[in-house]
């Protein structure tokens, strides 16, 4: 008999499945029941579900109606349907991934994925749902109240404090509530890739004259919620305060700061009020998005977000598909960023020389895997790659051959690396303010090539920990006759701020051979790497040299992308009259 149910009803072009709940009042089981919807042509209130999944193992099952096979449920599942299922709501119909997408047929989840952007924008509200416990619920309290006191200082003109909070009853240093927000900044829901899409793409929040009712997001914990607009309230007024809050111990000390909890809710934050507004979000903000969080599938650090991408042919071109590998999806992403914005930003995140990626991949490819953002450069501060312009005003030249997924570009080779220099990771910090004091004795010496070549070069042994002292044969006399030598205008103050603020991701310092130059590499950095200007590229790149035998072309050059670097001397269009231009193919 089992044999012959059915996974899940079948669907129509554009359609989803609607999930209910009724428990028996003979046997008080709680069963489901699935109604089909026409996504363009919606006449259901139903209720979507954003929620972590947690451990994947299966702890139950719900019994169907309508010759349905049972539903596997996980712990999170489970929760859910425990929950929702005794609860009368505003409306009886939800819309929760595991039991209304039928897991286990890729063809199903693939355009059921496709459809998620419209399914979350299409519903009368979403649900933020936070794992149940005690915590849980004080921290909603919690949130709740502090949203209201940044409200309140507001409008009262007053600057909230870390001191002024601990002074509110209730909320003294150690008190549970503190310790209730701790536990919300422990989250593991706010990490999660789904999330990003699901309550970007939620609706907004309308007024109840309103013929088209919705009523937004609200974060859920059990019985108690809070609407998105108030919890983003309390975000923000927690934000400004982090560092306080942590030196103080207040909060618990964290491996990376501000706590992620503050930062991915202000990041979704940003993108929901830029779609709400109709502004457009490009598909490597998307993508940068994606790489910061956790999935469970590689591929899903692009179908998680496509959604948020206003652009059909790209939207078309990445529709979802769990058919085809990670690294086809990953190469098709790649091929669409340069389709869809015509230049090389994509590139930053790329190249052999970052680790462990996937081994398959294009070294033009990023891999999206990644939970850390090792790029030397951000997209926002001082450190803007949008700062720099190492091409000047030229526009990108590529092309991607598709049959061998190769990319072709323009670029202008620069140097070889010569030296490598691991910098040490224990105190940066006290190594940079070192190099303040020096500054003020450089300023005194005068703006010579000489003397500016001297100082960078105390700098960089600083900020190496001596190791170039060691080498002085080697590294630092090419390097200081080329200081002598040239005569463009070296700004040690960018230089400080650049090889200090770079500390992170495994870096490593370089020079070159020829012209000295100095800079910093990706971590995968190699002695005979070739420094060059991408034509239409913000930073110079490293790339390597293999040989392959083309059919017609024995002699034929291929290059690995090896990363982006800091260049000293090249960051804004000097190197442009350092040699021709020149073909190159990327692999």
């Amino acid at each position: 008999m089992e044999e012959s149910l059915k996974e899940r009803p079948a669907l129509g072009a554009r359609q989803i499945r609607l999930v209910s709940f009724q428990r028996s009042k003979i046997d008080q089981r709680t069963r489901c029941e699935f109604t089909i919807a026409d996504l363009d042509n919606i006449d259901l209130n139903y209720i979507a579900i954003s929620y972590l999944w947690g451990d994947p193992t299966i702890v139950g099952h719900i019994e169907c109606t309508q010759g349905i096979k049972d539903i596997p449920l996980t712990a999170s599942a489970q929760k859910i349907v425990d929950f929702f299922s005794d609860r009368r709501l505003s409306s009886r119909y939800f819309w929760i991934d595991s039991l209304c997408i039928n897991q286990n047929d890729p063809h199903d989840k693939s355009e059921q994925v496709a459809l998620m952007g419209n399914i979350y924008s299409s519903a009368f509200y979403v649900v933020a749902w936070l794992d149940p416990t005690e915590e849980g619920e004080l921290a909603i309290r919690c949130m709740f109240e502090l949203g209201i006191y940044f409200i309140h200082c507001k409008r009262t003109q007053v600057t909230p404090t870390s001191q002024a909070i601990c002074e509110l009853p209730g909320w003294s240093k150690g008190s549970q509530k503190w310790k209730a927000i701790d536990h919300l900044l422990d989250c593991p829901y706010f990490g999660r890739v789904w999330i990003v899409q699901e309550l970007v793409m939620a609706p907004a929040c309308q007024p109840p004259n309103q013929p088209d009712l919705k009523m937004g997001v609200n974060v859920q914990c059990n019985n108690l919620y809070i609407p998105w607009s108030l919890f983003m309230v309390a975000i923000n007024g927690l934000f400004p305060l982090a560092w306080q809050l942590s030196s103080h111990k207040i909060f618990k000390e964290r491996p990376t700061f501000p706590p992620p909890v503050l930062r991915f809710a202000r990041d979704i934050a940003g993108l929901r009020s830029r779609r709400l507004q109709d502004q457009s979000i490009t598909l490597l903000e998307a993508l940068e998005q994606a790489a910061t969080r956790q999935a469970t599938l590689g591929s899903d650090k692009v179908f998680a977000v496509i959604n948020l991408v206003q652009h059909d042919a790209i939207v078309s071109a990445l529709r979802p598909d769990y058919s085809i590998s990670t690294e086809t999806v990953f190469t098709n992403a790649a091929a669409a960023l340069l389709d869809e914005s015509h230049d090389f930003g994509a590139l930053h995140h790329a190249g052999v020389g970052r680790p462990d990626r996937l081994p398959g991949l294009p070294s033009w490819v990023a891999d999206w895997r990644s939970s850390v953002f090792l790029n030397a450069f951000g997209r926002s501060g001082p450190y803007d790659i949008a700062h720099f312009s190492a091409s000047g005003t030229e526009q990108a030249i590529s092309n991607v051959d598709r049959r061998e997924w190769s990319l072709a570009i323009k670029i202008i080779p620069a140097d070889r690396v010569a030296s490598i220099i691991m910098p040490p990771f224990g105190e940066p910090v006290s190594r940079i303010i070192l190099t303040r004091a020096l500054e003020k004795a450089y300023q005194a010496l005068g703006t010579s090539s000489f003397y500016s070549g001297l100082h960078q070069s105390t700098i960089v042994s600083f900020l190496s920990g001596g190791a170039l002292e060691d080498h002085k044969g080697i590294v630092f006399g090419p390097y200081l006759h080329a200081m002598r030598t040239r005569t463009y205008d070296m700004d040690s103050a960018e230089l400080e701020k650049h090889f200090g603020a770079c500390f992170s991701g495994g870096r490593v310092i370089f020079t070159t051979h020829g012209h000295g130059l100095l800079g910093w590499g990706p971590p995968g950095l190699r002695a005979g790497d070739m420094i060059c200007i991408v034509i239409g590229a913000k930073t110079p790149f490293a790339i390597r040299p293999i040989k392959e035998k083309q059919s017609g072309d024995p002699k034929s050059d291929r290059w690995q992308l090896v990363g982006e670097c800091y260049v000293q001397g090249l960051m804004h269009g000097e190197g442009l009259e350092m040699g021709e231009r020149q073909d190159c193919v990327l692999v």
